[in-house]
């Protein structure tokens, strides 16, 4: 069986994925959501010690949260990449479900308080297409 990552490892699919975090979520919204991510890491592999505690780090990326908040579209691209490839890399080290990550990241979208409306992003859920799985939803 691939990783989740993998079989979501197309252009396609890293674009709209990355198109998500960057127009569907607010500067501190994506910091949230890593912050989500990790918790469902922890959930899923609590034999790694090295999760325990693990949480964004708020302070190393406030300066790019406030540039991206202020209007610098370097500083949100940045930010956006940065929590995307956060997200990648905890995906690929602890062997997190990526695929029921980004059904999570739809769904923080796709919130009735989201910044984005929900028709003007989606992601395929290929990982599940004809397998006759459903998707894991992230819980605590």
């Amino acid at each position: 069986m691939k990783p989740s990552v993998i079989v979501l490892d197309t252009l396609d699919d890293r674009r709209e994925t990355y198109n998500l975090i960057l127009r569907g979520l607010t500067p501190r919204q994506r910091v949230d959501f890593l912050d989500r991510v990790l918790d469902f890491a922890r959930v899923q592999r609590p034999d790694v010690a090295v999760l325990s505690g693990a949480k964004a780090d708020r302070a190393k990326m406030l300066p790019m949260v406030l540039a991206a908040m202020r209007g610098d579209a370097v500083a949100n691209s940045l930010l956006a990449n940065e929590i995307y490839a956060d997200i990648v890399g905890l995906c690929h080290q602890w062997q997190i479900d990526f695929n029921a990550v980004v059904v999570e990241l739809e769904q923080w979208v796709r919130r009735p308080s989201s910044p984005c409306p929900a028709d003007s992003v989606s992601v395929r859920n290929r990982g599940n297409i004809g397998t006759g799985r459903r998707s894991t939803k992230l819980t605590r």
